[in-house]
């Protein structure tokens, strides 16, 4: 409703109206279980609007395997909810010098390894 016009409704088959005030909360309150998809006690997920990141700690080869397996995972939850994940902006950021930087994959596809990643104006490196 805008300055007392109302406008007519209009069937949504799916997803998240883009451009309204609710859209970025429904946008969350969609994908909120998107948690459960990883194994909270190796991975935590930050979600900002449509974006989400992983951050987990890699240590050894069994800690590159869970990660691995929490990325099979992810795939599956957005295959089962039909939200398929852009594979081109899905990137490994290394942070420590000492990093092993295993190489990880989204279904098949590798992950582009990169120096930095900018997130919200900021550089991460």
């Amino acid at each position: 409703m805008l300055n007392g016009s109302q406008s007519d409704w209009s069937p949504v088959p799916s997803g998240v109206p883009q451009g309204s005030v609710l859209g970025p909360l429904l946008f969350i309150i969609f994908i909120n279980d998107i948690d459960n998809a990883v194994d909270a006690v190796y991975c935590c997920l930050l979600k900002f609007a449509d974006d989400t990141k992983g951050l987990h700690k890699v240590n050894s080869k069994s800690d590159a395997d869970k990660l691995q397996n929490d990325l099979n995972n992810l795939y599956k939850w957005s295959c089962d909810w039909q939200m398929l994940f852009n594979l081109d902006k899905c990137h490994i950021l290394h942070l420590e010098k000492n990093n092993p930087h295993h190489q990880y994959f989204i279904n098949g596809h590798p992950m582009l390894d990169v120096e930095y990643e900018k997130d919200l104006g900021v550089i991460m490196h």
